[in-house]
């Protein structure tokens, strides 16, 4: 809200996991699906609507998936969903994140994208806050490689 200079009330995550029904709630202290906060986002007047957009099957069609993450992003940080697979667990946040194979999933928000250099590669990625702590990746911000199809979703909040 506050990237689009909407004004509104603050919304916290205690109130947020208060809000969805518990059935909706993991044992890990998140929710089972974005689409889960949808009623309580909408019935409380956060946003007018909440649009998933989930990643096309086929990686021919990733391309023009990334192409919407990039429109979204344009006006402003996007929710996702991405595949945490293994190795997730070791990244501090600092590098890129890039995966190898599918395990579970995890959301956060994309604030921007780039491209860095490692081993002499350039690699394009996601610029994400994580919901961790500060002290996590640089200041709570970390990188996942783009074009690999490793976003699974994307939800486009409509105010």
């Amino acid at each position: 809200m506050a990237a689009n200079d909407i004004k509104g009330k603050e919304l916290t995550s205690k109130q947020l996991l208060d809000g969805v029904p518990r059935k909706h709630l993991m044992s890990s202290g998140g929710i089972d699906r974005l689409e889960s906060a949808k009623d309580f986002m909408v019935s409380n007047d956060y946003v007018k609507d909440m649009v998933a957009h989930r990643r096309p099957s086929h990686p021919d069609e990733f391309a023009g998936y990334e192409i919407l993450l990039e429109k979204l992003l344009a006006r402003g940080p996007v929710v996702v969903v991405f595949d945490i697979l293994p190795g997730y667990q070791d990244y501090d946040g600092k590098g890129i994140y890039t995966p190898d194979k599918t395990a579970c999933q995890h959301s956060v928000v994309v604030t921007g994208c780039g491209v860095g250099l490692v081993e002499g590669n350039l690699i394009e990625f996601w610029q994400n806050h994580d919901s961790q702590d500060p002290t996590w990746g640089v200041n709570g911000f970390g990188q996942l490689a783009r074009r690999n199809g490793l976003i699974v979703a994307a939800v486009e909040f409509q105010f």
